[in-house]
């Protein structure tokens, strides 16, 4: 029960976590795909991981296939201004460390 309230805070705080570390309130982060984040640029850009994304989109009811055609036309394929998000490919070594985290 701790172990999943410590979670729920770290997810609600990430965005917030970001926004004060990198000093720009104006900071873009992508909708619904906080477990996706694995940090941010010098120049105030949320980075996130493709593979995670395509497993977050799986998760909610998308195939394979559907999941990586929404992903490079409506998520990459946005460009929403200075500190548009940016998406990298990430070795699986690393994504599978990361998950347990």
């Amino acid at each position: 029960m701790i172990a999943e309230q410590v979670q729920m805070k770290d997810k609600a705080d990430i965005k917030r976590d970001i926004s004060v570390a990198s000093g720009n309130p104006d900071i873009i982060f992508t909708n619904d795909l906080d477990d996706a984040i694995i940090g941010y640029t010098t120049r105030d850009s949320v980075v996130y991981a493709v593979d995670k994304i395509i497993r977050i989109l799986m998760d909610g009811g998308m195939d394979y296939d559907d999941a990586i055609d929404h992903f490079y036309y409506n998520i990459d394929g946005s460009h929403v201004g200075k500190y548009t998000p940016i998406y990298i490919h990430t070795p699986y070594h690393v994504c599978k460390k990361m998950r347990k985290l």
